[in-house]
C-alpha cells in the first residue's frame, strides 16, 4: 500500500467536517480585506491631497512602520496595504494553523487518527489531506480577494494579483509550519501555541526590519532594512504590491513551504501515531496540597493560558504607550487625524487614541474568555468532571470556580495592560502632557463590565448546550471584535453594534464617563450568571 493511499477520501472527509467552519474563516479574511478596499477608495481615492497627507504622516512614524509596513509611495494601493495587509496576514495564518492541526494532531489526540489508520489509509495520507485543505482554503481566499480588488478601478489588476498571491502564499507557509509543530507536541493546543509563537517571531523580525528602514529622499517611501529578509512575513511585504510587484518573494514563500512540509513528513516517520517528537513528561509523584481545593485545581488547568495572556497584554500596554507618544509627535498636525479628534467628541489627541485602542484590545481579550470557559466543556466531554462530582463537590461550586478564575484573569490582564502602559507612557513622555498614568490605567479597567457580560453569555451557552460553546463563542467573538468594530467602515445599520457589549463601554478618557452602561452591564452579567447556574444544575452531564 502506498503511503499516500486514501488521501482524496480523507480530503473529502476534512472538507465535510469543515463545511461550516472553513467558509466562515474564509469569509472573515476576504470580508475584512475585500470589504475594506472600496471603503478606502471612497475615503482616499478621490483626493490626492488626503493620500499625500496620510503617507507623509505614516512614513516617519516608527510605530507606523511596525504595524503598517514600509510605505511605498503616495497611492491608494499603499494605503490599502498599510490598513489591511498585516491583519489580513494574521487572519489567514491563524486559519491555516488551525486547519492543519485540527486534521492531524487533534485526530490523534482524540483517538480518531488511530481509527482512520486502521483502514486502507497510507501513513502520509492524513497530513497530506490536511495540507491540501489549507492550500485550497488559501487559494480561495487569494482568488476572492483578487476578484474584489480588480472590480475596483483604482487598483491595478496586476498589482492586485501580487497582493492576493502574497497573502495566500504566506497562509500556505503557516500551514506547513503547523504541519511541523503537529509532529512536535502531544496535544493540539501545544502544537497551535508553537505555530502561533513562530508567527509572532516572524512579525517581530519583520517589524524590526521595517522600523529600521531608510526613508526615501522624497519622504514618501521607506526601503526596508535587510533584516526584513530574515522573516517570511517580511517576504510578503517585500513583494511590494502596487509598487515593484516582485515575484521572487512569493517563490521564496512557496519554496520554504515545500521544505517545511517535507520536514514534517520526515518527523512523522520518526514517531508512532498518537505520540510526538517532544513527548510529555510524567508529572510529579505527589500532587501539591492546593489541588485538594476547587480553585487550586482550576488554577492548575487554567494557569498556562492565563500566564500567556498576562505576558502578551503587558507587552501590549507598553506598545500602546509608545504608540500614543509616537502618534502625538507624528500625527498631531495632520488634517486627517484632526478630523478623527473632532468626530471623537474630545479635543485631546492622546485621550482620544487611548479611548479608542484600549476597548479594541479588551475586545480581543475575549478570546481568552472563550478558551477559559471552553476548558469546562473539555472537562465535561472527556468525562473527568464525573470523577469530581462523585466527591463532595457540587456542580454550582465547580462552575463558579471556573467562572471566578476567568473573571480574575480578565481583571488581572486588563490591569497589567493598564499599569504597564501607564509606566511606559510616563517614562516616554515629559511631565507637561495632559494624559496621566491613572487615566491610562482606568481606561483599561473600564472594559471589565463588558468583558464580564461577554463571559456570562458564553457560560449561558455552556449551561444550555455545552457542545455548542466553542462554535458560539468564536462566532460571538468575531461579531463583537470585527463586525461591530467595522460598522462605520461598511455603513451597516447602527443596531448591528448594539448586541456587542464592547459597543457600550464608555470611551474613557476620551469623553465624559457614563456610569449607566457600566451598571446595566454589571447587573445583566449577574442575572445571566444566576440563570446559567440554575440551568447547569438542571441538565445532565454530556459526554459529547
Amino acid at each position: 500500500m502506498d503511503r499516500f493511499t486514501g488521501t482524496l477520501r480523507l480530503l473529502r472527509l476534512a472538507l465535510r467536517r469543515d463545511r461550516i467552519r472553513l467558509p466562515v474563516l474564509i469569509a472573515l479574511a476576504v470580508g475584512f480585506v475585500g470589504g475594506s478596499a472600496p471603503a478606502i477608495v471612497e475615503t482616499f481615492g478621490g483626493s490626492k491631497e488626503e493620500i499625500l497627507s496620510y503617507i507623509s504622516s505614516a512614513v516617519p512614524s516608527v510605530v507606523g512602520r511596525i504595524f503598517q509596513g514600509a510605505v511605498q509611495g503616495p497611492n491608494v494601493g499603499s494605503v490599502l496595504i498599510a490598513e489591511v495587509f498585516l491583519f489580513g496576514l494574521f487572519i489567514i495564518a491563524i486559519m491555516s494553523i488551525f486547519v492543519v492541526s485540527r486534521h492531524t494532531r487533534h485526530n490523534e489526540e482524540t483517538g480518531a487518527g488511530e481509527l482512520i489508520s486502521s483502514g486502507i489509509v497510507g501513513r502520509s495520507a492524513p497530513l497530506t489531506a490536511a495540507l491540501l485543505v489549507a492550500v485550497l482554503a488559501n487559494a480561495v481566499v487569494g482568488l476572492l480577494i483578487f476578484g474584489i480588488l480588480v472590480s475596483v478601478p483604482e487598483f491595478n489588476n496586476g498589482s492586485s494579483a501580487y497582493f492576493a498571491a502574497a497573502m495566500a502564499a504566506f497562509g500556505i507557509l503557516m500551514a506547513s509550519v503547523s504541519a511541523v509543530t503537529a509532529q512536535l507536541s502531544d496535544y493540539r493546543r501545544g502544537a497551535n501555541l508553537m505555530a502561533i509563537s513562530v508567527l509572532g517571531v516572524f512579525f517581530v523580525i519583520r517589524a524590526l526590519g521595517d522600523s529600521l528602514g531608510k526613508i526615501g529622499a522624497d519622504g514618501l517611501s521607506v526601503t526596508s532594512s535587510w533584516i526584513s529578509w530574515l522573516s517570511p512575513m517580511g517576504w510578503s511585504y517585500l513583494v511590494l504590491p502596487f509598487a515593484a510587484d516582485r515575484l521572487f518573494p512569493i517563490v521564496m514563500l512557496l519554496g520554504l513551504s515545500a521544505a517545511l512540509s517535507g520536514f514534517a513528513y520526515y518527523l512523522m516517520s520518526k514517531r508512532d501515531i498518537g505520540s510526538s517528537i517532544f513527548n510529555s513528561k510524567p508529572g510529579p509523584a505527589r500532587a501539591s496540597s492546593h489541588l485538594l481545593g476547587t480553585m487550586g485545581l482550576t488554577h492548575r488547568l487554567q494557569k498556562g493560558n492565563l500566564t500567556a495572556w498576562l505576558v502578551g497584554y503587558g507587552v501590549a500596554g507598553v506598545l500602546i504607550a509608545v504608540v500614543v507618544n509616537d502618534f502625538r509627535a507624528t500625527f498631531e498636525d495632520s488634517d486627517v487625524f484632526a478630523d478623527f479628534i473632532t468626530t471623537s467628541g474630545n479635543g485631546n489627541f492622546m485621550q482620544s487614541v487611548i479611548a479608542t485602542m484600549f476597548p479594541l484590545l479588551a475586545a480581543m481579550l475575549s478570546a481568552y474568555v472563550i478558551t477559559a470557559i471552553s476548558k469546562m466543556q473539555d472537562e465535561e466531554s472527556s468525562g473527568r468532571i464525573e470523577y469530581l462530582l462523585g466527591t463532595a463537590l457540587d456542580k454550582t461550586k465547580w462552575m463558579l470556580s471556573h467562572v471566578g478564575y476567568t473573571l480574575m484573569g480578565i481583571v488581572a490582564t486588563l490591569a497589567v495592560m493598564g499599569v504597564a502602559g501607564a509606566i511606559a507612557y510616563n517614562l516616554a513622555t515629559d511631565s507637561t502632557t495632559s494624559l496621566s498614568g491613572i487615566e491610562i490605567g482606568l481606561s483599561a479597567l473600564a472594559s471589565v463590565p463588558a468583558m464580564t457580560l461577554f463571559m456570562t453569555v458564553i457560560v449561558f451557552v455552556f449551561a444550555l448546550r455545552s457542545r455548542f460553546v466553542k462554535a458560539f463563542g468564536w462566532g460571538f467573538y468575531v461579531y463583537c471584535t470585527l463586525i461591530s468594530s467595522l460598522n462605520q467602515i461598511f455603513a451597516w445599520p447602527t443596531w448591528t453594534s448594539y448586541l456587542s457589549p464592547f459597543y457600550h463601554t464608555p470611551q474613557y478618557p476620551g469623553a465624559t464617563f457614563d456610569w449607566l452602561p457600566i451598571i446595566v452591564m454589571s447587573v445583566s452579567a449577574v442575572i445571566v450568571l444566576i440563570v446559567s447556574v440554575a440551568m447547569f444544575n438542571r441538565r445532565d452531564i454530556s459526554l459529547k
